[in-house]
């Protein structure tokens, strides 16, 4: 205790130790040299990642050196939680900016529920440490950002591929995509984009059928070892040929299984033969299941007798049967594939 009381009432070492203190604290400087431009909120979602673009001046007569680094931390905090000279862009926070151009702004990945809070930056040089007093808060919300899908023409017994993009440009931990609804093959990829950020996608590939058309798709991708969770659904849109079902009375004669091909193989209802008396009334009806809508037309021979209508079912009605009547009656239904 005695030599520190030596010291302290030394008038050398007291002016000494006051001059050191002023200069470390930025004592006696004009704060309004030193103004940082952060905006005071900014919002990320969980699981996520977020930019907080940031610059800063300093007094004209002091400016940043080559050597100066830059600190982000939480207000009352022991532990930095950032430092520009030990900067790294893979990890979960880092630098985007070069402190001698006096841009401090900073990228965070992998978003999290407690980074929820004040951030404040300290310049440190060689003749300067200074603690800048606007501080950027941090808001942390719930993911609701939907992962997209791209879906292109689908088509009954032709192999297709359906991909989701995730949500964000991060390079944080990749995310988890997963596909439900459906059996097929899965494939997972990235797109880099600069400073070790990258768009996820998955496709998926299968061999939709009839059956498949306005059925469900869902796309879901997990962040955060599936804390934070978000998905897709879509409706398929499944194209695929005429399939025509002719309906007399309780009587019914359905078109052969169509299959895909061009548009002069059109589908047709098979043969059935039926006895009406003369004088009858009769009413046959023609149901077309098509994506798209068919063109129906009925025939008796080779003469259009009516049509063709665009639509689900076309109805021709025999008033008073006579002899003349009896023949072949035919519908036929065709669209693109058949």
């Amino acid at each position: 205790m005695l030599g520190l009381r030596m010291i302290l009432y030394n008038p050398r070492y007291s002016l000494a130790l006051t001059i050191l203190i002023l200069q470390l604290w930025g004592f006696g400087c004009n704060d309004s040299d030193y103004v940082i431009d952060v905006p005071s909120y900014v919002t990320a979602q969980e699981g996520l990642c977020v930019h907080i673009p940031c610059s800063f001046t300093v007094p004209t007569h002091s400016p940043v050196s080559q050597t100066a680094e830059g600190h982000w931390y939480r207000p009352r905090a022991v532990q930095n939680l950032m430092t520009s000279s030990k900067d790294d862009p893979r990890k979960r926070m880092f630098f985007t900016g070069k402190i001698p151009e006096r841009d401090c702004s900073l990228f965070i990945n992998d978003v999290q529920k407690s980074d929820q809070n004040s951030y404040q930056f300290r310049l440190i040089d060689p003749k300067t440490l200074y603690n800048y007093k606007t501080l950027p808060f941090l808001i942390v919300t719930e993911l609701t950002d939907r992962p997209e899908i791209f879906q292109g023409k689908l088509i009954a017994g032709k192999q297709s591929t359906i991909t989701c993009r995730s949500p964000g440009i991060c390079a944080g931990t990749p995310p988890d995509i997963t596909w439900n609804g459906k059996y097929g093959e899965t494939k997972n990829f990235l797109h880099p984009y600069p400073n070790y950020t990258s768009v996820y996608y998955s496709n998926f590939t299968f061999t939709p059928s009839r059956d498949d058309d306005q059925s469900s798709l869902t796309c879901e991708v997990a962040f955060l070892q599936y804390t934070s969770v978000t998905k897709h659904m879509v409706s398929l849109n499944v194209e695929y040929p005429p399939d025509v079902i002719i309906t007399l009375g309780e009587s019914r004669i359905k078109s052969f299984p169509p299959q895909p091909g061009p548009p002069d193989s059109p589908s047709t209802a098979g043969e059935n033969t039926f006895t009406i008396k003369e004088g009858d009334n009769q009413v046959m009806t023609c149901a077309v299941d098509s994506n798209p809508l068919a063109e129906i037309t009925w025939f008796m021979e080779d003469e259009v007798i009516k049509g063709p209508t665009i639509g689900r079912s076309l109805i021709y009605g025999l008033s008073g049967a006579r002899l003349r009547d009896a023949g072949i009656y035919r519908c036929m239904g065709q669209n693109e594939h058949g």
